[in-house]
């Protein structure tokens, strides 16, 4: 291996995901996603940021870094789907799905899916990319006591 030229990178970002073409994580103690455009020799460049907060499906119950989020990629790099833990019991966790934008790394809302009461931050996608799987979980790093798995 060889370093890439400006490497290391001043990018701070948490819980990646990536599609061929962006790099996509957390900004610091927030549920901020940056996309970070990614060259063909390696090298990364600031692209689009989206504050998940704004697709909140419960309005009332803020979103918080510290309960948990997590992102993930589908297989064909098409969509990004997000956790979105609120802060506060016994609100929901809604799980967002965004279109990426291959041309400048933006997201595009598409929906929100389930509000599931102590649902988890995990999201696994089979590789069919038919199914999205979550187990629920009563913390962002505990056993939840209510076990199930959502399905969407």
């Amino acid at each position: 291996m060889t370093a890439v030229a400006g490497s290391p990178f001043n990018y701070n970002l948490s819980l990646m995901g990536e599609n061929g073409h962006y790099l996509f994580g957390f900004q610091p103690s927030s549920v901020i996603i940056q996309s970070l455009a990614m060259a063909s020799n390696g090298a990364l460049k600031k692209g689009a940021t989206l504050n998940t907060a704004e697709y909140n499906a419960v309005s009332d119950c803020a979103l918080t870094y510290w309960n948990g989020q997590r992102l993930r990629v589908d297989h064909t790099g098409a969509d990004l789907y997000n956790a979105a833990v609120p802060a506060d019991f016994p609100c929901d966790t809604s799980y967002q799905s965004f279109k990426i934008d291959d041309a400048n790394g933006e997201l595009t809302f598409l929906n929100n899916a389930g509000a599931i009461l102590l649902g988890g931050a995990s999201l696994n996608i089979l590789g069919n990319n038919k199914f999205v799987y979550t187990p629920s979980c009563g913390a962002a790093y505990g056993n939840s006591p209510y076990p199930y798995v959502g399905v969407f």
